[in-house]
């Protein structure tokens, strides 16, 4: 779902999340929330299995919690959260995938003693993949947290693999944290692939 401006507090969620767009259109999909604008999480938590898939031309974002967390002029954060399930995202023609344990993209969230624990895969046919046990994209400070699924990212046509075993590409602090997680990343044009991130 979408929510803007909300706040969630011990909140959880299990079962299984799929979703499959067949338009000209992006793919949000969380084991909590697809999509939150300025909204903050503590003690919440999702542990089923999510699996999203897009066609031509459509960007992907898959996270176990949360699908893409946007912090647009607010002061909002992730707390004392988690996710157990595995994650996976599929393009199937050129559309960027995005895809974390935990948060699939983070735009300026601080996420603050979350953990993620499920196996995490992205995979396209055309365009950058961005993978990662906690969150495939991240610029939010990042305290206290840790990842232990294995990661997997794919690219078939030669584009960028970002692939770590904590985040897959990384534009903030990120302090007292670790992934013990294997990470693999194949046949991108370029291929940064990091334990950690």
């Amino acid at each position: 779902g979408y929510c803007e401006y909300c706040e969630f507090e011990n909140c959880t969620a299990s079962g299984t999340v799929s979703g499959t767009i067949t338009g000209d259109y992006e793919l949000y999909l969380g084991g909590l929330t697809g999509y939150c604008r300025n909204c903050d999480f503590e003690k919440c938590a999702a542990s089923g299995t999510i699996s999203g898939t897009v066609p031509d031309g459509d960007d992907c974002f898959v996270g176990g919690l949360i699908g893409y967390a946007d912090n647009y002029k607010a002061d909002t954060s992730l707390k004392n959260s988690y996710a157990t399930g595995s994650v996976t995202g599929t393009a199937s023609g050129y559309s960027e995938v995005y895809v974390g344990g935990l948060v699939g993209y983070n735009d300026n969230v601080p996420v603050k003693n979350c953990y993620a624990v499920g196996a995490v895969n992205a995979s396209s046919v055309g365009s950058d993949v961005y993978v990662g046990g906690l969150a495939g994209y991240n610029s939010g400070a990042v305290d206290g947290c840790y990842a232990t699924g294995t990661v997997t990212g794919r690219s078939t046509y030669p584009d960028t693999v970002y692939a770590g075993g904590l985040v897959g590409l990384n534009y903030a602090a990120v302090n007292h944290s670790y992934a013990t997680g294997d990470v693999t990343a194949t046949k991108g044009y370029l291929v940064y692939c990091g334990g950690f991130g």
